[in-house]
């Protein structure tokens, strides 16, 4: 009787293949950002805040001009436009770069910067006082001729023709020690109108 032979059958190996992984998402935080309009928002705010610190940092500093409507031409607005903290320990300079008054047989000027040391009262928050800057308040005239600089009692004040002057400011501000500086450029009165910059020499 034959003898049957059993084949032997290899093993199957099942290959063993990882399943199907979903894309991962990204975050949220990330897909947000990575949209065009996120992107736009983040620049805006950006500029939004380097335009406050600009601003913040203006405030700092006084806002000082010669006043148009006074009843003489050396009458400056000098205002504090920080809506936080007043300017304090103010200390106001003249500074008359040149100048022409009016003395009876002709004309002369001088040019001199005046500083007063006296500490002027502070500005609060928001406020503004003001201040003299004219050469006709220090060239001053007596009745027989006579000419003064200063304070002159009896004396009247020269006529003024033109005059070129800038406003200088010492102050602080924000709790910081040391003093801020300040100057404004250059005004000329032209006998009628006030100007930025130097009209005549």
């Amino acid at each position: 009787m034959p003898i049957s032979r059993s084949r032997k059958r290899k093993p199957r190996i099942e290959s063993h293949q990882k399943p199907h992984q979903e894309k991962e998402k990204r975050p949220l935080i990330r897909r947000v950002l990575a949209s065009w309009l996120a992107r736009g928002i983040l620049c805006l705010s950006a500029v939004a805040a380097i335009f406050g610190v600009a601003d913040f940092y203006n405030r700092l500093y006084p806002e000082i001009y010669p006043l148009a409507d006074s009843s003489k031409p050396g009458t400056f607005y000098v205002g504090n436009p920080n809506p936080l903290f007043d300017m304090k320990n103010v200390r106001l300079g003249c500074d008359i770069e040149n100048t022409s008054l009016a003395m009876g047989n002709g004309q002369g000027g001088f040019s001199i910067p005046i500083i007063s040391g006296v500490v002027n009262p502070s500005i609060p928050a928001g406020e503004s006082v003001t201040y003299d800057c004219t050469a006709s308040d220090f060239m001053k005239k007596f009745d027989d001729g006579r000419l003064c600089m200063g304070n002159c009692p009896g004396a009247s004040a020269l006529p003024l023709l033109n005059e070129i002057v800038r406003v200088g400011m010492t102050y602080r501000i924000f709790g910081w020690p040391e003093d801020f500086h300040y100057e404004t450029e250059q005004y000329t009165w032209d006998g009628h109108y006030w100007r930025k910059g130097p009209a005549f020499h």
